[in-house]
């Protein structure tokens, strides 16, 4: 007798259960695809599945993400400070040579360059920077050496970000990082 009162309100509960979970999901009406969804799957599409899958593995850590993102949004608001000195050609040009990985660090590291020394580092880089290279490496050393510092701070705190998480997820970030 005990028995059978113990699965009736096991029972009982459960269909109450159900009823609550159910009744939680006829409550909550399908939300459509917004365009704005539906132009980021589109993009996402785009991606080979090497990346896809970094970004979907980057995504089970969204505190990361939040970091990386506060960490992105305080060294951009620093370049901008290192910058903001200069005309808006110049400013550009600025961007342009942060934008080639090992660059700048290559034209500061061991103190001003010669001409020379300037044109054997930057044959390792395309040829549309060269220019520019060259005429910053030469009159803009100090500008180009905080932003170096800026990067190296940077990439140490992004390092240091991620290092909790698996090692893969940690290849993942790094690869991600990289992309546009």
């Amino acid at each position: 007798m005990k028995t059978k009162i113990v699965i009736t309100l096991l029972v009982a509960s459960l269909l109450s259960l159900s009823n609550i979970c159910f009744g939680q999901q006829s409550a909550m009406p399908h939300k459509p695809m917004t365009a704005e969804d539906s132009a980021a799957i589109n993009s996402l599409a785009m991606y080979p599945d090497s990346i896809r899958r970094n970004i979907l593995e980057a995504c089970m850590y969204p505190a990361a993400i939040v970091n990386i993102a506060t960490l992105q949004k305080n060294s951009s608001a620093q370049f901008s400070s290192i910058i903001n000195g200069y005309n808006k050609d110049e400013q550009e040009n600025l961007y342009n040579l942060a934008r080639y990985p090992n660059l700048i660090s290559a034209l500061v590291q061991g103190g001003k360059k010669s001409t020379e020394q300037i044109n054997a580092i930057i044959v390792d880089f395309p040829n549309e920077i060269h220019a520019t290279a060259l005429s910053y490496g030469k009159s803009n050393y100090e500008t180009l050496k905080k932003i170096d510092e800026l990067q190296q701070q940077t990439n140490a705190q992004f390092e240091q970000t991620i290092s909790d998480l698996p090692v893969n997820t940690q290849s993942s970030f790094r690869s991600l990082i990289q992309m546009p």
